[in-house]
């Protein structure tokens, strides 16, 4: 079986202060209730991913995984970015579903490991 290891740990980091900052957004005043706890919605969802993260193991070495975590790292960025640039919350949930998405991409082609 080939070697198998954690993902980049940049993008775990990267993954983890996004779902952050997305919950500290969802405390907003400003912001109606239901885009409120649509932001929540998704900060814990990224979370969740980030917990499956820290725990998978994957072949690195395969395109595959190149390809996915470059998706990965780019939605996290542009999700970032929308955050920085203080977004609106409608963009930044659509932001957060590609994270979603990429992430559960990713975790998909995990390597199967006891």
């Amino acid at each position: 079986m080939p070697a198998t290891a954690k993902a980049d740990k940049k993008t775990r980091d990267d993954l983890f202060d996004a779902s952050m900052d997305l919950l500290k957004r969802s405390f907003n005043p400003n912001l109606p209730q239901p885009q409120r706890s649509a932001l929540k919605g998704q900060a814990f969802a990224i979370q969740e991913q980030w917990f499956e993260l820290e725990a998978a193991r994957f072949e690195k070495a395969t395109a595959k995984y190149a390809k996915a975590l470059a998706r990965v790292d780019k939605a996290v960025g542009e999700l970032k970015a929308e955050i920085a640039a203080l977004g609106n919350a409608i963009k930044l949930l659509g932001k957060a579903t590609r994270v979603i998405a990429g992430v559960d991409k990713l975790l998909q082609i995990a390597a199967k490991v006891l």
